[in-house]
Order: C-alpha cells, then sequence, then structure tokens
C-alpha cells in the first residue's frame, strides 16, 4: 500500500511534499530523509502547540500548514 502524500507550507521554501513520520514508522518503506514530515507537540503559554517539522529546511510550522494531496 503506497503512503500518503502531504504538502506543507514552509514560510522559508514554500510548497514542500513529504510523508508523515507516524505513518512511515508503521511500514517497511525506506524514506529518504529529505521528504520525511515530523511532527512534535510544543509546549506554549495557551497548552500544548502541534508543529511541523519542514524536510528541506528544518523550519517548524504550525499543523495546520499541512494537508494530504
Amino acid at each position: 500500500m503506497p503512503l500518503d502524500v502531504y504538502k506543507l507550507s514552509c514560510p522559508h521554501c514554500g510548497s514542500v511534499e513529504g510523508y508523515a513520520e507516524t505513518e512511515i514508522a508503521e511500514t517497511d518503506f525506506i524514506i529518504e530523509a529529505d521528504s520525511v514530515i515530523e511532527e512534535h507537540d510544543f509546549s506554549s503559554p495557551a497548552g500544548p502547540v502541534s508543529k511541523c517539522r519542514c524536510p528541506r529546511c528544518g523550519t517548524w510550522v504550525d499543523a495546520s500548514e499541512v494537508e494530504p494531496m
């Protein structure tokens, strides 16, 4: 089964295609590091905030900036 491709809107790189880190972990696919979109929860004064890392430049953006293609 092929992995879903996601589009991340990075303020530096523009539109970047990649694969969700959580989906890759559940498969036997070998994916290049520059196409993995990592997600992490950060603490903020308003509570936990999900951010995703741009696979090209490493900038963390709001998880709302990632959508399926």
